[in-house]
């Protein structure tokens, strides 16, 4: 299986088995920066390309299920894309009277692994929306009870750039751990602002398919 890397790449990311430098996780809010070979024990973690803030270091964690209302695209991972379909989910809850209870979301089943094609990988954008709400019936519209979650994860801040270079990060910070990761990729968007570019948000890799 290939890691697939965000905003339609052709070029693969390095498997995190191959990894051959060392970065480090920054204390809480500190920028990540390269670590000097004392600082690594294992000495296995890829030199972070993009520059980003490193908000909460990598853990493993559990995370809570909720109800969400989101919409399904196809294709490659685009910010614009995933703009539009978060502006457009928002809107329909709001003109049905739906309160939105978190911010955005967004699960990828097809990151950071697949087999797929780029064109069939699939990605539910949308919102945590209250316990008990019914979703009307809409084309563009759907509904689940996201089931809790194992994952690895991590918080960061930077712009459009930084997300390939915080994705690989948490994989091989996982590989370096010896945990086994299946996917889905998801996220929560704390601050997500394409048309400045800046960027702050949870990533998380699933251990397991939800």
């Amino acid at each position: 299986m290939k890691l697939r890397p965000a905003g339609g790449s052709s070029r693969d990311l390095p498997r995190a088995s191959s990894a051959s430098s060392a970065v480090s996780g920054s204390e809480r809010g500190e920028r990540a920066r390269p670590r000097r070979k004392h600082d690594d024990p294992c000495g296995r973690l890829a030199r972070v390309e993009a520059a980003f803030e490193l908000v909460e270091r990598p853990s493993l964690q559990t995370v809570e299920g909720f109800p969400f209302a989101y919409a399904r695209v196809r294709g490659a991972y685009q910010p614009w894309t995933r703009v539009a379909t978060l502006d457009m989910v928002a809107e329909t809850l709001e003109l049905h009277g739906i309160d939105r209870t978190g911010p955005a979301f967004g699960i990828y089943h097809d990151l950071p692994y697949s087999e797929r094609p780029v064109e069939e990988w699939r990605a539910d954008l949308g919102w945590p929306v209250a316990l008990g709400t019914r979703i009307p019936p809409l084309p563009q519209l759907r509904a689940m009870d996201l089931p809790s979650f194992e994952a690895v994860g991590l918080r960061y801040r930077g712009d459009l750039t930084s997300f390939p270079g915080a994705l690989q990060f948490l994989v091989e910070w996982a590989a370096q751990k010896g945990i086994g990761l299946e996917g889905p990729l998801l996220e929560r968007f704390h601050v997500s602002d394409a048309l400045h570019g800046t960027e702050e948000r949870d990533v998380w890799v699933a251990l397991a398919p939800l």
